[in-house]
């Protein structure tokens, strides 16, 4: 009896650590342990962000509620053998209350200056990208040279701010604000009659279509294919697969020849360049700075 009820125990506690630590990570925000509880569930979280299956989701939280008890059953047999139970209790319960307390505390004076320091970044934003809308392209215009292109991405606005859709070692998101901020003069660039092909639905379609590339590793042999995908090969991509849109054509004027050495493995040695998109006539110039 006193074997099942470790088991049993065990498998409550475990599913209590699962279900805290969820709270922590997706609710409560408490800074100080935020990212520790979001390490739990960081492999969902993917899933979730990519698209991925729900089974997927359920398979790795059985598997750590699995692992979360094994590793509480000798931890719930030491505490039924010991004479000390109550001092047990009592004693986990103290560290318990004086930690939550003191997180929260800590917070209190984190959140104030995460706070403030939202508030200034999205006047600043506000300011500076309020002519924005998603869908926009922005390409990086410092000057450039004859092996490298420059950095080109995709700009997200929704309520949470301004993002942009790009590509440094992986696909990723970064905020509007620190691409400006790393990469110098820029130009935007909209597509034509966007406010007529960028309705609710496209939208939502363009959204799905792009995160569809998210985490995908960037292709320095620049090949033709999404195992691995560079700047203008993501833009180009989404436009098309999303609404059906060739921002430039693929052929002999657009596509250039790349660095044959190191495209041995591929199964083609084209390179789309960001300058064809740049120069398409389907896009109009909406900022220069």
């Amino acid at each position: 009896m006193k074997k099942n009820n470790s088991y049993f125990v065990s498998s409550l506690i475990s599913l209590i650590v699962i279900l805290l630590t969820g709270w922590i990570a997706f609710y409560s925000h408490i800074s100080i342990l935020h990212d520790i509880c979001f390490y739990f569930h960081l492999v969902p979280f993917g899933i979730g962000f990519t698209g991925g299956s729900t089974l997927w989701m359920i398979l790795y939280y059985f598997i750590l509620w699995s692992i979360l008890t094994l590793i509480m059953i000798p931890i719930i047999k030491m505490y039924n053998s010991s004479k000390y139970k109550r001092l047990i209790i009592i004693s986990i319960i103290s560290i318990f209350s004086l930690g939550i307390f003191a997180a929260f505390l800590v917070d209190n004076n984190i959140k104030k200056e995460r706070e403030q320091r939202i508030s200034k970044n999205k006047k600043e934003d506000n300011e500076n990208f309020k002519s924005l809308k998603t869908g926009d392209i922005i390409f990086q215009t410092r000057k450039r040279t004859d092996t490298i292109d420059n950095k080109i991405a995709i700009i997200d606005v929704d309520i949470h701010g301004y993002t942009v859709l790009e590509i440094t070692d992986r696909v990723q998101h970064t905020s509007l604000r620190s691409w400006v901020k790393n990469n110098g003069s820029y130009t935007v660039k909209r597509l034509n009659n966007s406010d007529s092909i960028f309705t609710e639905q496209n939208t939502k379609i363009f959204r799905k279509e792009k995160q569809k590339f998210i985490f995908k590793p960037y292709d320095d042999s620049h090949c033709w294919s999404d195992n691995k995908i560079y700047d203008s090969e993501l833009i180009w991509k989404t436009y098309k697969r999303a609404l059906d849109i060739e921002l430039c054509k693929l052929d002999a004027s657009s596509i250039s020849r790349k660095n044959i050495d190191n495209q041995e493995n591929c199964s083609n040695s084209y390179y789309i360049s960001s300058t064809a998109i740049f120069d398409s006539k389907k896009l109009l110039t909406v900022i220069e700075k």
